[in-house]
């Protein structure tokens, strides 16, 4: 475990963009908020997960998960992650499909459709009267689709 030595908010535009944090040992860099606890604070003592990333424009850095460390005991990360994701395989949409159940699947790509319907609100080409419509329409043949893959 190390401790966090600074913890300072970045911004872009006026607007907060995340975090830049060092640590005891010598680290320092930008925080991955996904994969970090919430509150976190200047003297925690902390398990840091490294991080491998790719910008678009292809800058490689290290983005760090930052985990509070449980007082007395050696926690490992929640999340360990791999060591080269650009080598690494394109998950089998199979794979996927099995990994989730057949509710929570459908309960997902029901919140995209809506992002898709009200989308086509806000730029006028679906008419406000006819969201219902539209959303259950999509939904149907999503459900039906999802009901054929895992059979």
């Amino acid at each position: 475990m190390t401790k966090i030595t600074a913890l300072v908010q970045k911004t872009f535009q006026g607007k907060p963009s995340g975090f830049t944090v060092t640590f005891d040992d010598g680290r320092s860099g930008n925080m991955e908020e996904k994969q970090s606890d919430k509150g976190l604070r200047v003297g925690d003592e902390v398990i840091v997960t490294e991080i491998p990333y790719t910008s678009k424009a292809g800058k490689q850095s290290t983005l760090y998960g930052v985990r509070l460390g449980r007082q007395g005991s050696q926690t490992p990360p929640l999340y360990k992650a791999p060591q080269n994701t650009l080598q690494q395989p394109p998950l089998n949409p199979g794979d996927r499909l099995t990994a989730l159940s057949n509710a929570s699947l459908k309960a997902s790509y029901r919140v995209e459709l809506a992002k898709v319907v009200m989308t086509g609100v806000t730029a006028g080409k679906i008419e406000h009267k006819e969201v219902k419509e539209w959303f259950t329409e999509f939904c149907s043949m999503v459900d039906d689709s999802i009901d054929e893959l895992l059979g």
